[in-house]
C-alpha cells in the first residue's frame, strides 16, 4: 500500500469521525432548540381567539383593517396581515392578547418539536456537505500526489516511446 493511500484513509477516518461528532452536536442542538422554545412557550402572554370583520382590506404594502366587539361591548379597530382572500364583510379569526391588541398564534408544544427536528436536519446537513467537500479535497489532493509519483516512476523507467 502507497504511503498517500494511507495518508487518504487516515484522513477519510478522521473526517468520518469528526463528522460523527458533528452528528452528536446536532443532537444537541436540536434539544437545546426544542428547551428554549417550550420554556418560551411557559411565559407566553395570555391570548384568544376573536371572530374579526375584513373592514378595509389590505396588499402586500398596507395591512388589513379588521373590527370586533370587545367581550365588554366596545368596539375594537386593528390592522393585521394581509391575506388573498381578504374582502369587505369577510369574516376572520385573530389572535389578541387580554388588552385587545392583535398578536402571534400562541408557541405550541408541536411547534417547539418541528422547530428541533429542523434545527438537526438543517445541521446534519451542514455536516454532510462539509464532509463531502472535505473528502472530495481529500481524494483530489492525494490523486494529484499519486499522479506525481507515477510520472516521476514512469520517467525513471525511461522506456522511452513505442514505434
Amino acid at each position: 500500500m502507497r504511503r498517500s493511500d494511507r495518508i487518504e484513509t487516515l484522513g477519510l477516518a478522521a473526517l468520518s469521525m469528526l463528522a460523527a461528532v458533528g452528528l452528536f452536536a446536532a443532537l444537541i442542538i436540536g434539544g437545546s432548540t426544542y428547551g428554549t422554545t417550550v420554556a418560551r412557550t411557559a411565559h407566553q402572554s395570555p391570548r384568544h381567539t376573536v371572530s374579526v370583520v375584513v373592514t378595509a382590506p389590505g396588499d402586500i404594502r398596507n395591512p388589513t383593517v379588521v373590527s370586533w366587539t370587545a367581550a365588554d361591548g366596545r368596539p375594537m379597530t386593528a390592522r393585521v396581515s394581509s391575506s388573498r382572500s381578504d374582502t369587505v364583510g369577510r369574516v376572520r379569526t385573530i389572535w389578541v392578547d387580554d388588552a385587545g391588541r392583535p398578536v402571534a398564534p400562541p408557541v405550541t408544544g408541536t411547534d417547539a418539536a418541528l422547530g428541533a427536528v429542523s434545527a438537526v436536519i438543517v445541521f446534519v446537513f451542514l455536516v454532510a456537505v462539509i464532509w463531502f467537500a472535505l473528502a472530495l479535497g481529500i481524494r483530489h489532493l492525494t490523486d494529484r500526489h499519486r499522479d506525481r509519483e507515477w510520472e516521476r516512476e514512469w520517467a525513471d523507467l525511461d522506456i522511452g516511446t513505442f514505434t
